[in-house]
This record gives C-alpha cells, sequence and structure tokens, in this order.
C-alpha cells in the first residue's frame, strides 16, 4: 500500500525511504488531473496543485545543496531564505512541472546517499529562524524536510479533494493500478 513508508535498514535508509514516500504521496495528488485543472486554486489559499509542485520542489533542491555543502552555505542561495517563488505560468503543462520535481527528489535522493548526517547545516537568514540558531545536523534537517512536505501534502490533498472530490486512497489505488481510471471506487462507509 502507497500509504506504507518502506522497511528499511539503517538511519540513511529509513530517511531516504520517508523522503521519497512522501514525495511520491505528493505527486499523487495530481494523478489524472488535466494541465488546465493543476493550475486550479479552489480553496481560500493562493497554493494551486502546480505551484505546491514547483514549492515541494525547490524545497527539495535547496535543503539537499545545503546539506550536501555543509558545513558550508551552498553556492547558491540558501534553503528558504525568502520562501521560495513558487509561481508557475498557467501555460506550465503537467509533464512538465513533474519533471522538474522528479530531478528534484532524485537530486535529494544522491545527496542524502552521500551526506555526513553530523555535518551542521548552516541557519539562512529567514524572520522565521531565532536569530541566535546557527545551524542544525543534516539528520535534523533531513526530518524537518520530512515533516514539511507531509504538512505541504495535506495541503495538497484538500486542493485536490476540492476539483474532484478525489481522496488519497483512490488517488494511490489507481495510480498503482489496484482500481482502473474508468472503474468506480468502492465506497468505505
Amino acid at each position: 500500500m502507497s500509504f506504507l513508508t518502506p522497511n528499511g535498514t539503517g538511519e540513511r535508509e529509513v530517511i531516504t525511504a520517508f523522503l521519497r514516500q512522501q514525495f511520491a504521496q505528493a505527486r499523487t495528488t495530481v494523478y489524472g488531473l488535466s494541465d488546465e485543472q493543476i493550475h486550479l486554486t479552489p480553496t481560500a489559499s493562493a497554493f494551486s496543485l502546480a505551484s505546491l509542485l514547483r514549492h515541494l520542489g525547490q524545497v527539495a533542491r535547496d535543503w539537499g545543496r545545503s546539506v550536501a555543502a555543509a558545513p558550508e552555505f551552498p553556492s547558491e542561495a540558501g534553503a528558504e531564505t525568502d520562501g521560495g517563488d513558487y509561481t508557475v505560468d498557467p501555460s506550465e503543462t503537467l509533464t512538465d512541472l513533474l519533471a522538474e520535481f522528479d530531478a528534484a527528489v532524485d537530486e535529494l535522493a544522491g545527496i542524502v546517499a552521500a551526506a555526513d548526517l553530523d555535518a551542521i547545516v548552516p541557519t539562512p537568514k529567514a524572520p522565521w529562524y531565532p536569530e541566535d540558531l546557527t545551524g542544525w545536523q543534516s539528520r535534523w534537517v533531513l526530518h524537518h524536510l520530512i515533516a514539511e512536505v507531509a504538512r505541504h501534502t495535506g495541503h495538497a490533498d484538500i486542493i485536490r479533494e476540492s476539483i474532484d472530490g478525489k481522496g488519497a486512497y483512490e488517488l494511490n489505488d489507481r495510480a498503482d493500478g489496484l482500481v482502473a481510471d474508468d472503474e468506480d471506487y468502492p465506497s468505505w462507509g
């Protein structure tokens, strides 16, 4: 079942499994949608599913590069210094956004495979971090990333349900081929 994170052996394998599973859950929220539907904003939030995919890809790339550069700052802009630019042009397609997202997730997985989990990742300057905070261990950053992706995936679930009523269980089953796209989804109640 897609909701269950695969078991792993050792800290690095478990972190990687949880990261990949959470990103996969976010990706599943767009399963079966059109290019037009991913740009809808059916809730009070300014986020669309397209902008959430962009944001999560940027978060993966920024934090991953920060972990890779630890104990130095990455040569590019630091992680989450301004919350990221997650705007998406309405002409951007689901295929293009998923390719960008998948590349960021794959890059992060490669970084985790080689990361020094004890290295201190310097804290970027941002109004939501305490001024006296100088850094976290890489493992803390990666666990924080798991939590952030899970939070945004819940947000994506609400947006998706507002678009067509499909929830995470159904989307996982359809994406995994357990229920055909043209088949009615069984009711649990």
